[in-house]
């Protein structure tokens, strides 16, 4: 008689569904940081064209370089916020993700400690069985003794038989 879970094959689509859930946040993590790193790569950017202006200064400057630098910083800064915008949604994404997985997560523990108590039940079951067969075992001699008493037959110590 070997333990047996009743609901093991749940138990197995909870880790599944956990492992899962696991696997999308990371991915999602994973495209808030690719998001973070473009933001990081337009301040970047923003920071060259700045130093670029600062070094103007002083200097006699050509109109047109002048209008691209403009243009140049104003798309740069257009696309720094909405790359913010980006990452505030990535990062209730990774939030919603990051919540979805403690759920599984959650969800699968609850099972495993139903498991749990079941296997100690299992093991308090099989320890009675077994203390059971040995008081069986003990008890049989000594019933047997009795028997024979009652009845008027030697045990076979008392007669020099037996093995």
């Amino acid at each position: 008689m070997g333990f047996e879970f009743r609901l093991e094959r749940v138990l197995r689509y909870r880790e599944e569904q956990e492992r899962q859930a696991l696997l999308s946040f990371a991915r999602t993590q994973a495209q808030r940081d690719l998001v973070s790193s473009g933001l990081f790569a337009l301040d970047r950017e923003l920071e060259e064209v700045r130093g670029f202006f600062k070094g103007l200064k002083g200097n006699p400057v050509n109109p047109q370089e002048l209008l691209l630098l403009g243009r140049r910083w104003r798309w740069l800064a257009l696309q720094r916020e909405r790359q913010e915008q980006l990452l505030e949604e990535w990062d209730k994404k990774v939030q919603e993700a990051h919540e979805a997985w403690l759920q599984a997560r959650a969800a699968k523990k609850v099972l495993v400690k139903l498991r749990e108590r079941a296997f100690r039940d299992f093991l308090g079951k099989m320890e009675r069985a077994e203390l059971r067969e040995l008081d069986e075992v003990g008890l049989r001699g000594f019933f047997l003794a009795e028997a024979s008493s009652a009845w008027g037959l030697a045990s076979p110590e008392a007669s020099g038989e037996g093995g």
